[in-house]
């Protein structure tokens, strides 16, 4: 009650609040365009990680025996254009996606080494469209840095518009009709009464979901917004825009990492959705492995007929980072899975000076609470400490859950219908605001006339 006097109390000078109307129109009819279009796209791509999952079709068949990873994937690593990681599911029936940037994931059957090749492409081009509106009005090369400015831009607008919306919104006078006037849709309600209720309702409703949304784009927007996060726990933001990785902005072709450190692409059970935490899955293998991967045979057996295999595609390839070798990949998986009986999806990056760095999870997408990543030295089999400067702070802890709360998948799919219902909000809010607006400016023209006459 305390805090609704306060509210109240705030709104009672009439000078301010009107101030704060004219603002709130103003910049929500110069924005609200491009806020439309964020709620559109922002909708489309909730559910993207599933449909993704659900069209694609590519499984396999399991065997006894499952290739050892070397003699799988030796020869695509010996391509001038090397894939930039490996994914890996825990389910016998998935199969291994070489992904190359985020372009494109090759799908490799794991106990023939056949390629399946990259699954559902309509999909997977659709969503990169949509990303693309979302992100950069859809712009290419130089251009991508207006659209990413506009964007931008409307976004932290938004910001303020959905403020200064909850402010305006607390009534007066705090009576039951008038409650239910603000809260509840009244379907009998016809013009301008109905505009102006659908707008005070889901402008009520989505308010705190739009806010949380809106907060985190911005923070992924803005180098300042992205500071102020480690600067409220006491830290010095790191160098670059990526958050915790320091990584650029990038789209489909810019690299396999999205905000906050996890990818798009990250192994096929959990898609390319920017999914990507919206469902959990818990189907294991007792042995630790896709259907136990390489069991059966021996270390010097494994290695053997990688190095057989690997003499036509080669277990070492030269790359920008330097010389990249495949030579214990195998033995090093097996040790990590089986130090993650847990484990459902795992993402592989190959490291220069024969080392392999593993990001395990034990759900989809590998939100940051249930991902974990180690080093691995492939010539000894072990891991490599972790130093102190690359232990994540606090600060960083933090920026890496940003996507996940902005995408509403931190919350799974319930996080994620949520995050729907506020992007059709917005959708609403922006039809019902040009609405009144229309009737505000035009409507007494006509009213005017229709009196003359």
């Amino acid at each position: 009650m305390r805090l609704i006097r306060i509210f109240t109390a705030m709104s009672l000078p009439q000078t301010i609040r009107k101030g704060v109307f004219w603002a709130h129109l103003a910049i929500g009819l110069l924005a609200g365009v491009m806020v439309l279009s964020m709620s559109v796209t922002g909708i489309l791509m909730v559910y993207e990680r599933q449909i993704i999952e659900w069209v694609d079709g590519v499984t396999v068949k399991p065997s006894a025996e499952a290739l050892p990873l070397e003699s799988v994937i030796g020869d695509e690593f010996s391509k001038q254009v090397p894939p930039s990681s490996i994914l890996l599911s825990s389910k016998p029936t998935e199969p291994i996606g070489l992904q190359y940037g985020r372009e494109k994931t090759v799908y490799f059957d794991p106990y023939t080494g056949k390629s399946l090749g990259e699954g559902s492409q309509s999909a997977s081009k659709f969503f990169h469209s949509v990303e693309s509106w979302h992100r950069w009005l859809g712009q290419t090369g130089e251009k991508r840095t207006i659209g990413k400015s506009i964007v931008d831009s409307a976004n932290l607008m938004f910001l303020f518009i959905v403020v200064s919306g909850l402010w305006l919104w607390f009534p007066r006078r705090w009576t039951k009709s008038g409650i239910k006037a603000i809260t509840r849709i009244q379907p009998r309600l016809k013009g301008r009464a109905w505009e102006w209720n659908l707008h005070n309702v889901f402008g009520f409703w989505a308010c705190i979901p739009l806010f949380i949304i809106v907060t985190t784009g911005t923070i992924m927007a803005f180098p300042w917004a992205n500071a102020l996060i480690f600067k409220a726990v006491g830290e010095e933001a790191p160098q670059g825009r990526g958050g915790p990785r320091g990584g650029k902005p990038g789209g489909r072709g810019e690299g396999a990492r999205t905000e906050g450190g996890g990818t798009r692409n990250e192994g096929r059970g959990e898609s390319r959705g920017e999914g990507r935490g919206p469902g959990e899955r818990s189907e294991r293998n007792e042995r630790g492995g896709r259907g136990g991967r390489g069991e059966g045979q021996s270390r010097g057996q494994r290695e053997g007929e990688g190095r057989g295999r690997g003499e036509r595609g080669g277990l070492e390839t030269q790359t920008g980072s330097g010389t990249v070798s495949l030579v214990g990949l195998n033995a090093a998986y097996q040790t990590v899975a089986k130090s993650n009986p847990d484990w459902e999806t795992m993402r592989i990056e190959m490291l220069a000076d024969h080392q392999a760095k593993f990001s395990v999870t034990d759900s989809h997408r590998g939100r940051p609470d249930r991902r974990q990543e180690v080093t691995m030295d492939l010539a000894k089999n072990q891991i490599v400490p972790v130093s102190a400067s690359d232990k994540q702070s606090l600060g960083r802890q933090i920026r890496g859950w940003v996507r996940w709360v902005h995408t509403g998948e931190a919350g799974g799919w319930i996080g994620q219908t949520i995050a729907a219902f506020a992007a059709g909000s917005a959708a609403v809010l922006v039809w019902s605001g040009f609405a009144l607006s229309w009737r505000r400016f035009f409507g007494k023209r006509k009213r005017s006339k229709a009196a003359m006459a």
